[in-house]
C-alpha cells in the first residue's frame, strides 16, 4: 500500500559531478514539448504548487476511493496527503524535506526508513523531470534519445532523463502534438526486485498558462494500480516551510 501511496504523487537533487553531454536530438524533443505545455518562461516560474486530485487505487482488484493534496517546492520539498475512502478510512502524510522524511498515518508517526526516503525523493526526482524546463537547465539531468516509439497505437517521441544515484526516467511525447504522453522508471518492490511503474496522462487542459494533464493513471509491471483526476490547481510564490516540518 505504501509505494500505492507514492503513484498518487504522480498527477532535483544537483550532484556535484559533471554529466556528459546530452544528445541534440533528445534536446530538441524537450525544446519542442515545453513549447507544446507552455513555453520555457511560462513553465519556469513554476517553481512550487499544490494539486488535489482524486481517483481510485487497485489492489488484488479492488477499487478503494482516495482525495490527495500534493505541495511541491523545488528543489528538495514535497508533502503528500491522502485520506483513503474507503469502509475503512484513514489520513496518510509522507513528507520529504532535505534529507528528511516524515511518514505517518492518522496523525501517528511511523518509521521513515531509508525505502521511504528513496521512493519519495523519486517521486519529487519525477515531479521535476515533468516540468520539462529542469531537463534542460539542471546540469545533474542527462538526456539521450528513445527515438520514435508507440504508446499503444500513438506515435511518440521517447527521451531518457539520467541523473547519478537515481533511476532512470523515460518520458515518451506525442510526436504530433509535443505533450507528454507517458513515462516509465523503476522502483524496489521491497524484497529487492525492480518493478517497472509507468504513468499515463491526458486530458489536458491549460491551467495558467500551463497545458498540463487533468488525468493520470499508474501502472506497476503492467498491471493498473491507480487512477485519477485532478481537481485543483495553485501556482505559489512560496510555500512555508513550517509545511514541510514534521507532522
Amino acid at each position: 500500500m505504501r509505494k500505492l501511496l507514492l503513484a498518487v504523487c504522480a498527477a532535483g537533487f544537483c550532484l556535484g559531478a559533471a554529466p556528459v553531454p546530452s544528445d541534440e536530438e533528445a534536446q530538441g524533443v524537450i525544446e519542442r514539448a515545453i513549447k507544446a505545455h507552455g513555453g520555457a518562461d511560462r513553465l519556469s516560474r513554476v517553481r512550487a504548487d499544490r494539486v488535489a486530485s482524486k481517483g481510485v487505487l487497485i489492489v488484488n482488484g479492488a477499487e478503494t476511493p482516495f482525495t490527495s493534496e500534493t505541495t511541491v517546492q523545488l528543489p528538495g520539498q514535497l508533502r503528500n496527503v491522502i485520506h483513503l475512502q474507503g469502509e475503512h478510512k484513514t489520513t496518510f502524510v509522507q513528507v520529504l524535506n532535505g534529507d528528511n522524511v516524515y511518514f505517518t498515518i492518522d496523525g501517528q508517526p511511523q518509521k521513515a526508513d531509508d525505502q521511504l526516503a528513496a521512493e519519495l525523493r523519486q517521486a519529487l526526482l519525477l515531479n521535476q523531470a515533468v516540468r520539462l524546463t529542469p531537463l534542460l537547465t539542471d546540469r545533474a539531468f542527462t538526456l539521450e534519445s528513445l527515438g520514435e516509439v508507440k504508446v499503444g497505437d500513438q506515435p511518440c517521441l521517447g527521451v531518457k532523463a539520467s541523473m547519478k544515484g537515481r533511476p532512470d526516467v523515460r518520458l515518451f511525447f506525442d510526436k504530433e502534438t509535443g505533450l507528454l504522453v507517458k513515462t516509465e522508471h523503476a522502483l524496489d518492490d521491497g524484497a529487492g526486485k525492480q518493478v517497472l511503474q509507468e504513468e499515463m496522462y491526458g486530458d489536458f487542459d491549460d491551467v495558467g498558462g500551463v497545458r498540463r494533464p487533468m488525468k493520470v493513471s499508474a501502472y506497476r509491471n503492467g498491471k493498473k494500480v491507480m487512477e485519477a483526476e485532478v481537481t485543483d490547481v495553485k501556482y505559489l510564490d512560496k510555500v512555508d516551510d513550517a509545511e514541510f516540518a514534521k507532522p
